[in-house]
C-alpha cells in the first residue's frame, strides 16, 4: 500500500498498464477473537495454569468464580513441591546445617507454606467444624480433657484460636473424662436416692 501510494500523483491519480484494473477490497477480521481464545486456552493448558492467573482474565461463564480452577492449580503446585522439591531440600539442608552449625539439628523438618489462604469466613467455619469434632470425641469419653485441650491448642496456627490454653490447664485435665467431670459437678456424684412412689408407700403402710 505504501508503494502504491508513492506511485500516485499529487492529484491522487495513478498510471497503470492498459487492460489492468484496481479494486478496493474490504477485509474483515471475524473469527479472530475465537481463534485467540482457543490459543489462550491451549497455552494455559500446556502451562497448567488457569487462564485467570496466566492472562489476567476474569472467569467466564454463569456464576463462575474461578475458585475450582485455582484450587486445582494449587493442588498441582503442592504435588510438585512434594514430589520434586522436597527430595532436593532434604538432601541439601543437612549439608547446609553441617556447614553452618557443624551438626544437624534434631527434628529438622521441611514445612511448605499453604498455597491457599482462607478468608475470615472460611477460617470461622474450619474452627467451628474442628471444635465440634473435638467436643464430640470428648463428650463420648473417647479422649480425656487434656487430649481435647491439646487438639484445640493445635488449631491455633490454622485458626488463630485456643492459643491461650496453658500447659498447666492441660496437665490438670489429664485423665479426666467428660463423664467424670459431670459426676464431680453433681453434689451426690450421681448416687442420689429417691423414695418409692406415693402409691407404693401407701401400700407398704
Amino acid at each position: 500500500m505504501a508503494a502504491q501510494s508513492v506511485m500516485e500523483s499529487n492529484f491522487g491519480t495513478r498510471v497503470i498498464n492498459k487492460g489492468d484494473a484496481i479494486h478496493n477490497t474490504q477485509y474483515t477480521f471475524t473469527g479472530l477473537p475465537d481463534v485467540y481464545d482457543r490459543v489462550m486456552m491451549d497455552v494455559a493448558g500446556a502451562a497448567r495454569t488457569p487462564v485467570t492467573k496466566l492472562f489476567g482474565r476474569s472467569p467466564a461463564g454463569l456464576n463462575a468464580t474461578g475458585e475450582s480452577d485455582m484450587q486445582n492449580y494449587y493442588d498441582y503446585i503442592d504435588g510438585l513441591r512434594e514430589t520434586e522439591l522436597r527430595g532436593i531440600l532434604e538432601r541439601i539442608l543437612p549439608v547446609m546445617a553441617l556447614s553452618a552449625w557443624g551438626e544437624i539439628p534434631d527434628g529438622l523438618n521441611i514445612d511448605f507454606p499453604p498455597m491457599w489462604t482462607p478468608d475470615a469466613r472460611e477460617i470461622a467455619e474450619i474452627a467451628e467444624r474442628k471444635t465440634n469434632a473435638v467436643l464430640a470425641a470428648y463428650q463420648n469419653d473417647l479422649i480425656d480433657s487434656a487430649t481435647a485441650q491439646q487438639e484445640l491448642q493445635a488449631m491455633a496456627d490454622e485458626t488463630g484460636m485456643f492459643s491461650k490454653i496453658s500447659d498447666e490447664s492441660i496437665e490438670a485435665g489429664r485423665g479426666k473424662t467428660y463423664t467424670s467431670s459431670r459426676m464431680m459437678a453433681d453434689p451426690l456424684a450421681g448416687l442420689g436416692v429417691t423414695g418409692p412412689p406415693d402409691d407404693e408407700a401407701e401400700a407398704g403402710a
